[in-house]
């Protein structure tokens, strides 16, 4: 079973057990139990200042995505956090429940600024329109 913790420093559209299930989904998709990851949603101040400070791009975004180093004994996956500020995704006119299977694909390793192909690969796998 897999771990999904929430935190919401700012109001979210969804509730978290639909957040809880999407990425679930996602996680099973990809056949990975026995993971821990948390997905934190933060107003678009806090956001740009995580953006500025770990990419150095003075802009609010809309997800931010911080992979946990492997933790090689422990009996369950770390996966890392996924920081995503709701107001820009509504600016964007994006859906959440694509964001957050956007900052997944981050957490298990897919970059599409890296290798597009596979991006798109592993993002129609789980239904990410990002």
């Amino acid at each position: 079973m897999n771990q999904i913790l929430i935190f919401t420093k700012t109001p979210v559209s969804l509730d978290q057990t639909e957040i809880k299930r999407v990425a679930n989904q996602a996680l099973e998709t990809f056949a990975i139990d026995n993971a821990y990851m948390e997905i934190i949603f933060v107003d678009k101040d806090e956001i740009r200042e995580l953006n500025e400070k770990h990419r150095k791009i003075n802009t609010a975004t809309d997800v931010l995505s911080f992979p946990q180093k492997e933790v090689p004994v422990a009996s369950i996956k770390m996966l890392g956090s996924i920081v995503i500020s709701e107001e820009v995704v509504l600016e964007k006119e994006e859906e959440t429940p694509d964001v957050v299977k956007h900052g997944l694909l981050h957490l298990l390793g897919y970059d599409h600024e890296k290798n597009e192909a596979e991006w798109q690969k592993q993002a129609t796998k789980i239904e990410c329109n990002l």
